[in-house]
């Protein structure tokens, strides 16, 4: 964001192609709005969905790009971060709700507080992450490694973990415990 206007950025280090007021970009949620010629929203609409979210996938490194999403509030549903290398992100409170986060590295990220409520976490390492206070409600972590993770007062209802490693865990206060059925709780703490 820039003076209350928000820059479309297509990832190359240069001055962003066009500034668009807020209230315009609450019409470009609307990227699949049919095109009409002359229609300049529906250019732009199509522009926004063409470079708005630059391919954060493949395991490429997005962390700078993710926290500065984050930080500015940007809208991030529906958002693929599968295989993404994001190891050592400061997320904390993130709004991360229904993202597909499969196989990405998440080791060592500072998720505290954040919502990953029905998040597909299936294969992520998470290994020595904070997710202190994060809710996991609905999500799936399916062969999810948190080893070493700090779960602490998490919110895990209707949260799957089958096969998941959680060795080591803090899982002091997380709720409820029974979301944890299938998953090797090899000496963590309860």
């Amino acid at each position: 964001m820039v003076g209350g206007r928000a820059a479309l950025d297509d990832g190359a280090d240069e001055a962003p192609t066009r500034m668009l007021p807020n209230a315009d970009l609450l019409k470009l949620r609307e990227a699949t709005a049919p095109a009409v010629p002359g229609n300049d929203a529906s250019e732009v609409s199509r522009a926004f969905a063409a470079i708005a979210m630059p391919d954060m996938r493949a395991g490429g490194d997005t962390r700078r790009e993710l926290e500065r999403r984050v930080r500015e509030g940007a809208p991030l549903a529906g958002l693929q971060l599968t295989g993404a290398k994001l190891d050592g992100a400061k997320l904390p409170r993130a709004i991360l709700a229904g993202i597909d986060l499969s196989e990405a590295d998440l080791s060592m990220a500072d998720l505290t507080g954040a919502d990953l409520s029905g998040a597909k976490l299936d294969g992520t390492k998470l290994d020595g992450a904070k997710l202190d206070a994060a809710s996991l409600a609905g999500a799936t972590l399916e062969f999810a490694s948190l080893r070493s993770a700090s779960l602490m007062r998490a919110n895990l209802s209707g949260a799957s973990f089958p096969g998941a490693d959680l060795r080591d865990a803090d899982l002091r206060g997380a709720y409820p415990d029974s979301a944890l059925m299938g998953a090797d709780l090899t000496g963590a703490r309860r």
